[in-house]
């Protein structure tokens, strides 16, 4: 596109130029009229007939232009070569002008087709990447459903968990107050079993003491001597 209205400027200023020159030239055949191709120095042409013997009906006219110079001719001729020559130069600058900004325009389409390219390649990336955050959405969706399905669990469990604490607490305490009891109950068995045996070691004393009266009697009855038992004697139940 941008080629195409290069050379549309180009040509255009290429007509213009043309019809600039038409354009003068016209106004100085115009101006000029028959005496622009004769000599002012050359000996007058003879008049033709139909000049010495005009129409009855055409009247001269006593307004009629006198002819023009032929040094007014010559210098209005050399004044537009030199307009020519200027606009020669205004169109080869113009010419260079062009070249250099239809060598510009190639560069921005180059680098205007590469931008396209890395365009399309931007958004087939984020054709991607909108692809794989849809995934990723769809993932966090999944896994949000999935953890609070396992904090109810957990909640469970922990429910669970503290019912059977309290029930073991419970348990505890009894077992508690159980062993209380039978330490209690042991206290009073030791306390029980040191006084059965101070009232034993009372018993074997008044043994002892009633066995020796018994032998001492029999002794004298029979005068044998008669054993003594011993409260370590093996008869003797514990």
């Amino acid at each position: 596109m941008g080629r195409v209205m290069v050379r549309a400027g180009f040509s255009a200023l290429n007509s213009f130029r043309i019809g600039h020159a038409l354009v003068l030239a016209a106004a100085l055949s115009s101006w000029a009229g028959p005496g622009l191709a004769q000599d002012p120095d050359a000996p007058p042409a003879p008049p033709t007939a139909v000049e010495r013997a005009p129409a009855a009906d055409q009247q001269a006219e006593p307004n009629d232009v006198a002819p023009v110079a032929y040094s007014e001719i010559q210098e209005l001729i050399r004044d537009m070569q030199a307009r020519l020559n200027k606009i020669d130069t205004l169109s080869h600058d113009a010419d260079e002008a062009l070249d250099t900004l239809d060598t510009q325009v190639d560069e921005a389409i180059d680098k205007l087709e590469t931008r396209d390219e890395e365009n399309t390649a931007l958004r087939d990336r984020a054709t991607g990447l909108s692809t794989e955050l849809t995934a990723l959405a769809t993932t966090h969706d999944a896994l949000s459903a999935t953890l609070a399905e396992t904090e109810d669990a957990r909640q469970s469990i922990e429910d669970q968990l503290q019912d059977r604490i309290d029930t073991l607490a419970d348990q505890l305490a009894l077992e508690q107050a159980a062993i209380s009891e039978l330490e209690g109950n042991v206290s009073s068995l030791s306390a029980l079993l040191e006084t059965t045996a101070a009232e034993r070691d009372q018993l074997d004393e008044r043994l002892v003491v009633a066995s020796r009266s018994l032998a001492t009697k029999d002794e004298e009855a029979t005068g044998w001597p008669r054993p003594v038992a011993h409260p370590t004697d093996p008869a003797r139940p514990p």
